[in-house]
């Protein structure tokens, strides 16, 4: 994508970051970490005091180690966290007020969306399964332990496509720009 972040990309006035983090928002969470590479800029939102940064040193070892540093030093008072990638902007505030609110009804370990067969983000996992999360090795490791508690999980069926669309490639991006100006 020319060199650019995907996050950066923009996305009618603002960028893909800061409409996935926006959507979060929107969904009534108490708080965001968000995980950036040491350049990476961080969108001015209206709600910053709820967004705390942390900065993984080492960005190119991949998503696990990413989600290691997000998962440092959380406070004892968390009961669950929520994993969303900032390359999915188009993840509904309310299918996310579902998951949690699934979450908190089912008492399972883990809860992810599910459109058209397909299983999305964000996946809300149990504060207790923070120290096996921090053990991963990429986004595999985490599929892996999202089907290791498949049985006990909270699959939920949304209609909202967004939770399967993530910006990887161009041709993702020019999709993105053109649902976003159509919506």
């Amino acid at each position: 994508m020319g060199g650019q972040s995907k996050l950066d990309l923009p996305l009618g006035s603002s960028t893909v970051l800061a409409q996935s983090l926006k959507n979060l928002l929107l969904s009534g969470v108490d708080r965001v970490r968000i995980v950036t590479k040491p350049e990476m800029e961080i969108p001015v939102i209206a709600d910053r005091h709820l967004v705390e940064v942390v900065v993984n040193s080492n960005p190119h070892s991949g998503l696990g180690d990413s989600l290691r540093v997000g998962l440092t030093d959380l406070p004892q008072s968390v009961s669950f966290i929520i994993v969303a990638l900032g390359d999915m902007p188009f993840i509904q505030p309310r299918t996310i007020e579902m998951l949690v609110r699934t979450f908190e009804r089912e008492k399972v370990p883990v809860v992810f969306p599910v459109h058209d067969k397909k299983r999305g983000h964000p996946v809300i996992w149990d504060a207790k399964l923070i120290e096996m999360l921090s053990d991963v090795q990429g986004i595999i490791g985490a599929k892996t332990l999202v089907e290791r508690y498949s049985t006990q999980a909270g699959a939920v069926e949304v209609s909202d496509p967004g939770v399967c669309f993530d910006i990887d490639s161009p041709v993702d991006y020019e999709k993105a720009r053109v649902q976003f100006e159509l919506s």
